[in-house]
């Protein structure tokens, strides 16, 4: 049946039973093929234990470079209300005087 369109009849809370249909008829249950890498009979296999670790670790690299992007990204309040202080004290006459205040709605 290479290159046809099949129907799989299963309940997805128990995939053990897997039913193939074709052009509305039963054709058996399906049955499970296990997909390995594929090599040259004569290729040797390599050792994977003696491949060198290279000592990086990139997860822990990730979680550095997120803190350090996020520690750019804070917002100094503190510094925001002096500068509004000393810009706003000419430019507003709002009377808030560079005071930031949370409205709640």
């Amino acid at each position: 049946m290479c290159g046809r369109r099949v129907e799989l009849r299963f309940d997805p809370y128990d995939l053990g039973r897997i039913e193939v249909y074709y052009a509305g008829r039963p054709f058996g249950q399906a049955v499970a093929h296990r997909v390995g890498r594929h090599v040259h009979p004569q290729a040797q296999e390599h050792d994977h234990e003696a491949r060198l670790a290279s000592g990086i670790d990139y997860t822990q690299l990730i979680v550095q470079e997120h803190a350090t992007d996020r520690l750019a990204r804070l917002i100094s309040y503190h510094e925001l209300a002096a500068g509004a202080d000393d810009d706003d004290a000419d430019d507003n006459d709002d009377g808030a005087g560079g005071v930031l205040a949370l409205v709640r709605s």
